[in-house]
């Protein structure tokens, strides 16, 4: 048999085996978004947490006043343990966590916080903390801060302001 044979004969086989490879991705990234979903149903059901996929991630969004007191980046005791058992569901994975922290356009002007990236980058980075203690995702957890630059809801009432409130946690792949 010729090289050139033989060589059309393995990127026939490859052609078969790519799809099959993605098929597995596909399943393994639907897998683990029912693991997460029935993992946080009481808090998807409570509306405090939302869960959707896209083609490479996985992105878990948190209600901030479930979170933080308004103007603070310390987690709420009440949210710990449902944080550990988020970090614990993702240990299991492959790929860099993105932590994202989102605020409304309500300026803070504090020691502490300077701006809103100030507060949304403090919040990301004590989610990140807090799922990093207890496991061994923490090289693969990447907090960062949007501030009010990408609202998901108009600013104009307090109910648009809540929703631009939170945490994103992408899992990618």
């Amino acid at each position: 048999m010729k090289l050139n044979d033989q060589v059309v004969l393995v990127n026939e086989k490859l052609a078969v085996i790519h799809p099959l490879a993605q098929t597995h991705s596909v399943d393994k990234k639907d897998q683990q978004l029912q693991v997460l979903e029935q993992l946080l149903q009481t808090e998807i059901q409570m509306g405090i947490v939302s869960i959707e996929k896209s083609n490479d991630r996985i992105r878990i969004t948190i209600n901030s006043e479930s979170l933080f007191n308004q103007g603070d980046s310390k987690l709420l005791p009440s949210f710990q343990p449902i944080l550990e058992k988020l970090a614990l569901s993702l240990e299991g994975t492959k790929g860099r966590i993105l932590i994202t922290g989102h605020t409304d356009d309500t300026p803070i002007r504090t020691d502490k916080y300077p701006s809103n990236w100030h507060l949304s980058l403090a919040r990301a980075t004590q989610v990140a903390n807090s799922m990093a203690k207890s496991t061994n995702l923490s090289g693969r957890l990447w907090p960062e801060g949007k501030g009010a630059a990408e609202p998901i809801a108009s600013n104009s009432d307090s109910a648009s302001r809540s929703l631009n409130r939170r945490i994103e946690i992408d899992l990618l792949f």
